[in-house]
């Protein structure tokens, strides 16, 4: 059985924007890449773990809609769209054409029109349409052959909905009946009025019992007289709310059912564009899928990982810690992460969790430079236990701050910036993470920090500007502190 993917773009541009506002991932150019990894990185995945056979994405049109003509007013309450997402169309489009997909965006008509007609157009016996979003306006468009994929996090527990689930979440007899609840309910980011008072539930529950809007106001005598008055007041502008909610399904499309063919293989330009965006850990998906060789003269930049250098592995072995105090020693660094009453010390891929007391010979030891994040607090810490920090502190932080100032300085985004490396909780073939021999112990997320401590550091300290009679250096004064034995 052929599978077509439809994805709303706009509504997975939010999610991303959503997702990554409080710990935004920031390239070495200082530019905001949130939205442009996640959404390629979540495409990639569906890509890869569902293996379609045809795909197209869809976006909303600038401008108003065949809609704006019927209400003015409608979607009049939202609020400006984010500069961030505006800026990110653009390129979002050069990327999944890159990809070889279709991106349809008809002016005068919603990404949900367009979708909704080449889901009612294309499903049939040979071909399930598999709409991606978490519109719950979808639910009126699903069918035998039709179902509607609910993003979830990371892309790993999507909900499917299909008809009989559907139908039994709300106690309807049939999908289209979603109309007439929403007609009801309205939308208030929409602005479609609705019957005030009545909710998603209360709709559900009158439309399973009398099937229409219309029927409703047939026994409108049989309704509590508080939901008489409410539909009483509601009855000017139902057939408008009705018209807002339906999705047109008889669009004329620009594409045929073999121009969303989906082939497997990419351009060359996507290669080209994961090396401007920076999306090192992104790289992995184009082995085997890209139809030549792409060019590779990008400029470096001196703010940031180099454009060549890859990403970096980092793979945490838990070892004995005799043997990891011994490695520190012999690679002259080590990094740290504090753990409660212990310290989780990392180098060279090694890590071991210790009694703070165990790990005072290295810790005090200053030939041995020592890499963490707030290195004042370990080191605070540390001093009440009788232990000197001593030996070069690279404070990870403190080193991007140097670098970029205005930018976010949260260890998971430096270390998905700079080393293409991700430090969530989530499976490895999923979220891209290349720490899959990472050890299953509690502080599991813990030991991945410690051990991206040195490769960020040095990555940090490779990229610095380079010194010179006629550059003048903006680091602070404590720069030299840092660099110096404590």
């Amino acid at each position: 059985m052929d599978k077509l993917f439809l994805i709303d773009g706009h509504a997975l541009v939010f999610k991303m924007y959503y997702a990554f506002l409080r710990r935004p991932m920031v390239n070495s150019k200082g530019a905001d890449m949130s939205i442009l990894f996640g959404f390629t990185k979540y495409l990639l995945e569906m890509l890869e773990r569902e293996k379609p056979t045809h795909v197209a994405v869809a976006f909303d049109p600038p401008g108003g809609t065949f809609r704006n003509q019927m209400y003015p007013e409608y979607k009049g309450t939202r609020p400006p769209t984010p500069q961030l997402v505006i800026e990110a169309l653009e390129p979002l489009t050069e990327l999944v054409q890159s990809m070889n997909i279709p991106v349809l965006c008809i002016p005068g008509f919603e990404a949900d029109d367009v979708l909704g007609s080449a889901a009612t157009q294309f499903a049939g016996d040979n071909l399930d349409v598999y709409m991606v979003t978490p519109d719950k306006d979808y639910g009126q468009l699903i069918g035998p052959h039709a179902f509607q994929l609910k993003p979830g996090k990371s892309g790993t527990d999507a909900e499917l909905v299909t008809e009989a689930s559907l139908c039994e979440k709300w106690g309807i007899s049939e999908p289209v009946q979603v109309i007439d609840m929403l007609a009801i309910c309205g939308d208030t980011a929409d602005n479609v009025p609705g019957v005030k008072g009545v909710g998603e539930v209360g709709a559900a529950k009158l439309i399973a019992k009398y099937g229409s809007v219309e029927n409703i106001y047939d026994h409108l005598s049989e309704l509590t007289p508080r939901l008489q008055a409410q539909f009483e007041e509601a009855r000017p502008h139902i057939d408008l709310s009705k018209a807002l909610v339906t999705i047109k399904t008889d669009m004329d499309l620009p594409v045929s059912l073999e121009d969303m063919r989906f082939t497997g293989q990419f351009q060359p330009r996507l290669a080209e564009l994961f090396n401007q965006y920076e999306f090192s850990s992104l790289r992995k998906y184009l082995a085997g899928h890209l139809t030549g060789t792409p060019s590779t003269n990008t400029p470096e930049s001196v703010h940031g990982p180099a454009k060549n250098e890859g990403p970096c592995t980092v793979s945490p072995i838990s070892v004995h810690g005799p043997a990891l105090l011994a490695d520190a020693r012999k690679a002259g660094k080590v990094g740290l992460v504090p753990s409660g009453a212990q310290l989780i010390l990392a180098v060279e891929g090694n890590v071991s969790q210790m009694p703070l007391q165990e790990a005072k010979t290295i810790l005090e030891d200053a030939s041995v430079a020592k890499y963490g994040v707030d290195l004042k607090k370990t080191a605070n810490l540390l001093a009440a236990e009788g232990i000197a920090l001593n030996g070069t502190w690279n404070d990870i932080q403190l080193m991007h701050y140097v670098l970029n100032p205005e930018r976010s300085h949260e260890l998971a985004a430096l270390a998905q910036t700079y080393l293409g490396v991700s430090l969530e909780e989530s499976a490895p073939a999923t979220t891209g993470s290349l720490f899959d021999e990472a050890p299953e112990e509690e502080d599991s997320p813990r030991l991945r920090e410690a051990a991206v401590m040195i490769p960020l550091g040095d990555r940090l300290r490779k990229n610095c500007p380079p010194s010179t009679t006629k550059w003048k250096s903006p680091w602070p004064k404590c720069w030299r502190r840092w660099n110096a034995t404590a």
